[in-house]
């Protein structure tokens, strides 16, 4: 079976500074309960430089039969996800954010980022097709914006999602992330095909099994 990622996005109570105490604790045993599962492989995670309160979770799994079977295991999960809940805006609707993506897109000519490093700067962009585009168009629109952004000698992977055609996550990385393409240059270089959903620039740390 073919290894897996994990995409969740998380808006944190305003306020919470998940590096200070209690909350770094709470945190930190959320990253230990996943970290310690059968079939992880690596948990990239950060907080939007555009927005602190934006955390963004990206794990890797070896396969989704790990991954399913480690949401099966309701104490060993609730492990994991309780102290985030304790940390999260769940007064919003939209405070939390769960996808997947396979190791490759043939759709759209990407490969998931499997290769990012400890620290490394990365704009993340959630996409879908827009009301006036169809899939051909919004699949030729994230390859004209791949080839836009190597011109900037940035990369683009990520995509297409497991649970929805039409819709895809991408990865912009290639220096600083405060220097990063923003939401606005994506909406731009994608064109009316394609909608932004949403986007944060992060410099992610690592947790390697």
């Amino acid at each position: 079976m073919a290894p897996m990622l994990e995409v969740t996005s998380l808006y944190l109570k305003p306020g919470v500074d998940i590096t200070e105490a209690p909350n770094n604790i709470k945190y930190k045993s959320s990253i230990g309960a996943l970290t310690g599962q059968p079939g992880f492989q690596i948990l990239w995670e950060g907080t939007s430089q555009w927005n602190p309160e934006f955390l963004v979770w990206l794990i890797g799994w070896d396969n989704i039969t790990s991954h399913e079977t480690f949401i099966a295991q309701k104490e060993q999960y609730a492990k994991m996800v309780n102290p985030l809940l304790e940390l999260a805006a769940t007064e919003r609707e939209d405070f939390i954010h769960i996808r997947h993506l396979p190791p490759s897109s043939s759709f759209l000519d990407l490969s998931s980022p499997m290769t990012l490093s400890s620290q490394q700067g990365v704009a993340v962009f959630w996409l879908r097709v827009s009301e006036r585009g169809s899939l051909g168009r919004f699949a030729n629109a994230v390859r004209g914006l791949q080839g836009a952004l190597r011109e900037r000698d940035l990369s683009l992977a990520g995509g297409e999602l497991v649970e929805q055609s039409g819709e895809c996550i991408v990865f912009v990385s290639g220096g600083d992330p405060a220097c990063l393409v923003r939401r606005e240059d994506v909406a731009v270089m994608g064109g009316e095909s394609v909608d932004v959903v949403a986007g944060g620039a992060f410099r992610m740390t690592a947790y390697i099994c």
